[in-house]
């Protein structure tokens, strides 16, 4: 239905090639303690401890991981959306349908707001981490509200992912500000 951009693969291949194959057993203690100073401590070590570079990595260094996590669960949902709209049939629930088409549109803008969050990350640039957050935010939020109509069994797992690239949002945010504090 949709076609795949060039950028998404990039994105995409370079999002999956750095998560580790198995976790990183707890985090270490930058980690820990830099995720304790989030609103969603558990999610934080649970999502950037699945990246080796974790393991030593300063807040600025975790920064950038956590867009990392939250491209991962953009991809995940991506790639769930691209099944299900494969297995459409006449017999799909329109509620599904829609929270497929919306979601497809919303993770493709995602994709480009993480792109341009990724660069403005590195250069700390803490006004423009704010905007793209909040433009990620918007996109998950949108795809979120049009999927949580539905009773069935995709809608609700879109519901629960998009929910977390929403926390790691404000993960990515938390981390930002406590990077501009040691810079």
């Amino acid at each position: 239905m949709a076609s795949i951009s060039f950028s998404f693969i990039l994105l995409l291949s370079l999002s999956i090639s750095t998560l580790a194959t198995s976790p990183v057993k707890l985090g270490s203690n930058s980690l820990r303690k830099a995720c304790k100073k989030s609103p969603e401590p558990k999610l934080c070590v649970e999502n950037l401890s699945k990246f080796s570079k974790s393991e030593t990595a300063d807040v600025h260094e975790l920064t950038f991981l956590s867009v990392r996590a939250t491209t991962h669960w953009a991809n995940e949902i991506s790639l769930l959306i691209r099944e299900q709209m494969d297995k459409s049939n006449d017999n799909t629930p329109v509620q599904l349908q829609q929270c497929l088409m919306d979601c497809s549109q919303a993770m493709s803008d995602a994709f480009s707001s993480l792109q341009f969050l990724s660069d403005v990350v590195n250069a700390r640039n803490i006004s423009d981490i704010n905007i793209y957050v909040s433009e990620t935010y918007a996109d998950a939020s949108t795809c979120n509200n049009s999927c949580k109509l539905g009773d069935d069994k995709v809608s609700k797992l879109i519901t629960k992912m998009t929910d977390k690239i929403i926390k790691l949002g404000n993960v990515t945010l938390a981390l930002a500000k406590l990077d501009e504090k040691k810079n």
